[in-house]
């Protein structure tokens, strides 16, 4: 073999570049050079807060290099055969016969010999990219088998996770600690885990026994031997890893390791999560098998209460239900904090198939979760017409209802689903059911649902419980094209809430919307009517200050000027004092909605 020889980076004038740019430089230098059987190229590492100008690092790497040619000349000369000692802030080599029986270091200046940090030693970048040869090489001239670079990788770590089989056995035979921690305090069981490498994993469970030299701790390998149930610093041990991913060799070599099936994993997000629970929530079927062989719990709950069946019926993993109801799955069981069926979870997040597959295994199609709610009217809510339906055809009461009096159609027209309120009426309701989601609608402001339900024949003057019809709600909303159609269609434009007596128009006169105070008088609305507190319209318009409707209703109408106390001891036609500008619509809707609301 040829004399070693340094290589070192002479590039890069502008020393002020970006520490990513200069580490990916490094990279692609250390990997061209290391195509070269005659050449390893030696990298330094610079620290972020310590950056050492390039042009001292070249110097050093000269003089380091040239001490190493002198020494050895000397020894040549001497015949002595020993070498010579370097003092702080130089670098010694060997070359020759040393380098051949691999008992020199790779020459590195002061204190370099573990590359780590920002950049890559030629054994890391060898070991990720799996050149077995280069890294019995560079393990041959003393690279730390143990360096690891700024995520806290070492070479096993790299190896691991790249499949790269023959590298980790060459890494393993040299002491290379088989439980080393990143900055996650991951070890190179879950990178192999994570990659789906069984065989790897397999092989770093197993290693230990092998190799009885001592590290730089005094520890042998059998003392780092891996540790099958480590987890790292979110508390992942290797089988969640492997679970979460999919490996289900993985998976499989390392339950015979005696790794922990339902062992749980501390997740910021998801507290309290077994690997079955995150083989389930992604829909990897074939590890879902494998882990109920194992007798994985099947009515294990997370941390926010919810079991595998509801996390599968919840994303829509059809196959994976079937599969855990199969296994003793409570199909019926009520979980979190809405305390919700498997059924529930897959009606509300659309999952036809998965609803007739909790329906074929016996899900119960009208339970009821908190607030008495069903899972027809979750879809009916979400507007999910195709599983409502199914839920119909298998017997779901289209009637029932929350504790809120709601039904079906109830929470399809409060949320605006116009087509699931159609396909509703297409069941034929009777007209009865037609009356109070014309009231929830208008309420809600869902102006399509209620030109819809008006159409349908509605009942445009039912009440709610405060005696309020739609067209009052509609007003206090300030809708002119609801108010308009509810009118055009039968419409009482004086109906008067039993609650306190307020007329349409004098909502709409309280919250300041004149196209609607406009279009009521238009329609004959009576101006004079008075609540039971003895304010008409006109009385709270001038109260709340809104002038242009105050002109409306003296002017267009011809409401006579009048001067008298209210009982609130306010004038007609005198403010209780200035105003410095008319609430903004969104705060007037803000208003509306309270006094609607009470």
């Amino acid at each position: 073999m040829q004399a070693l020889q340094l290589c070192y980076i002479e590039a890069m004038a502008d020393e002020r570049v970006k520490m990513q740019a200069f580490r990916e430089e490094q990279e692609r230098l250390i990997l061209r050079r290391l195509t070269d059987d005659a050449t390893i190229v030696a990298e330094v590492s610079r620290e972020e807060q310590q950056v050492e100008p390039l042009s001292v690092l070249v110097h050093e790497l000269k003089a380091s290099s040239a001490a190493a040619e002198a020494g050895a000349a000397r020894d040549d000369d001497t015949g002595s055969g020993s070498g010579s000692s370097a003092a702080p802030g130089e670098a010694s080599a060997h070359v020759g016969s040393d380098v051949a029986a691999g008992g020199a270091d790779v020459p590195f200046p002061s204190g370099r010999a573990s590359v780590a940090g920002e950049c890559d030693s030629p054994l890391l970048v060898a070991s990720k990219h799996g050149h077995v040869e280069m890294v019995q090489l560079l393990l041959k001239l003393g690279a730390d088998v143990n360096a690891s670079d700024d995520t806290g990788w070492t070479s096993l770590h790299h190896a691991a996770f790249n499949g790269h089989a023959d590298v980790l056995s060459t890494l393993l035979g040299s002491n290379a600690n088989v439980n080393a921690l990143d900055n996650e305090y991951a070890t190179p069981l879950h990178a192999a885990a994570k990659n789906g490498h069984a065989a790897l994993a397999l092989e770093l469970i197993k290693n230990g026994a092998k190799v009885k030299g001592a590290a730089k701790d005094g520890k042998t390998t059998l003392h780092h031997k891996a540790d099958v149930n480590a987890a790292d610093i979110r508390g992942w041990a290797a089988l969640y890893v492997a679970a979460k991913k999919g490996h289900t060799a993985v998976v499989c070599e390392l339950i015979k390791c005696s790794a922990k099936v339902n062992a749980v994993s501390m997740n910021a997000h998801y507290a309290l999560v077994t690997p079955l629970q995150t083989a389930v929530y992604h829909g990897h079927l074939d590890t879902v098998v494998e882990l109920l062989k194992h007798k994985a719990n099947v009515n294990a709950a997370t941390g926010a209460g919810d079991t595998p069946l509801t996390l599968a019926a919840t994303n829509g993993h059809t196959a994976v239900v079937s599969e855990l109801i199969k296994g003793s799955a409570n199909a019926n069981a009520a979980t979190g904090y809405k305390l919700c069926t498997p059924l529930h979870s897959a009606a509300e997040n659309r999952h036809v198939d998965t609803v007739v597959e909790l329906i074929k295994r016996k899900a119960n199609v009208n339970a009821t979760a908190k607030y008495g709610h069903t899972p027809i009217h979750f879809a009916a809510e979400k507007g999910h017409i195709a599983v409502m339906s199914k839920l119909i055809e298998c017997g779901a009461n289209v009637h029932a209802t929350s504790e809120f009096l709601m039904t079906t159609l109830h929470y399809a027209a409060s949320n605006g689903r116009l087509g699931t309120v159609v396909e509703l009426i297409k069941l034929k309701l009777d007209n009865e059911n037609l009356r109070t989601p014309l009231l929830v609608a208008t309420f809600n402001n869902k102006a399509d649902t209620v030109f819809q339900l008006i159409k349908l024949k509605a009942n445009v003057n039912a009440r709610d419980r405060n005696g309020r019809t739609p067209l009052y709600h509609a007003a206090g909303y300030g809708r002119v094209n609801t108010v308009t159609e509810l009118i055009k269609n039968g419409a009482d434009v004086d109906a008067a809430s039993a609650k306190d007596g307020a007329t349409p128009l004098f909502i709409a006169a309280k919250s300041g919307y004149k196209a609607v105070v406009e279009e009521l008088i238009k329609h004959n609305a009576d101006a004079k009517a008075t609540t039971r507190d003895g304010m008409t319209a006109l009385d709270i318009a001038f109260f709340e200050a809104y002038h242009s409707v105050t002109d409306d209703l003296v002017v267009g109408h011809g409401v006579r000027r009048r001067c008298r106390l209210t009982q609130h001891g306010a004038r007609a036609l005198h403010r209780r004092g200035p105003r410095a500008a008319s609430p903004s619509r969104s705060t007037r809707s803000q208003a509306t909605a309270a006094n609607l609301e009470t």
